[in-house]
């Protein structure tokens, strides 16, 4: 379910989209994709990603862990299948 902003009809500028497996992403969109600053929030995990964003694909920022531990890193690649990303099994490194 995504609440924010479009434009001609598709999600651009700023907005939140909940994903049916609980993950989460808040911030900026673009051509109705991530793109631009925000923050994904993995459900499973109990982690975060935040940081930049480049045609739906996550690039350079900063990992929140479970434990409360911040990773400064470039993003991992990261499949998204439209029903949240699967980072759990995935090392931010």
């Amino acid at each position: 379910e995504y609440r924010g902003e479009f434009k001609d009809g598709v999600k651009s500028g700023q907005g939140v989209y909940y994903y049916a497996n609980g993950d989460s992403y808040l911030g900026e969109w673009a051509n109705d994709v991530r793109h631009g600053k925000g923050t994904y929030c993995f459900a499973k995990c109990k982690s975060l990603y935040s940081g930049d964003w480049e045609n739906g694909s996550l690039k350079n920022g900063f990992w929140k862990l479970a434990d409360g531990t911040s990773q400064v890193r470039k993003a991992p690649k990261l499949k998204n299948d439209g029903k949240g990303i699967a980072c759990c099994t995935a090392s931010p490194g």
